[in-house]
């Protein structure tokens, strides 16, 4: 298990990366990372392969959200995102 600490980078904070995990992951400097919180105290740092649609899709799961997880209003968000993508063809 690898740890980091939050430090002060400017007038924001950062966390380092360990050189074991950009080798182990084949990360670079610019890669853009997505961060997911969930209901307990964890946070998830996701590689964002294609930043593209992932922002998208955060884009409309942060259209419902309301300050905490709404599991209704994320199955919504979903069906919406898979409703617009795939009914391009149909119509």
């Amino acid at each position: 298990m690898h740890t980091a600490v939050i430090s002060k980078w400017g007038n924001s904070q950062a966390i380092r990366i360990p050189s074991e995990i950009m080798k182990e992951k084949k990360l670079h400097v610019g890669d853009q990372l997505s961060f997911v919180i969930s209901d307990s105290d964890s946070i998830v740092i996701e590689i964002s392969r294609n930043p593209g649609k992932k922002l998208k899709a955060a884009g409309i799961l942060q259209k419902y959200a309301k300050g905490k997880p709404d599991p209704e209003a994320e199955r919504k968000a979903i069906e919406e995102a898979i409703i617009e993508k795939y009914s391009k063809g149909i119509m």
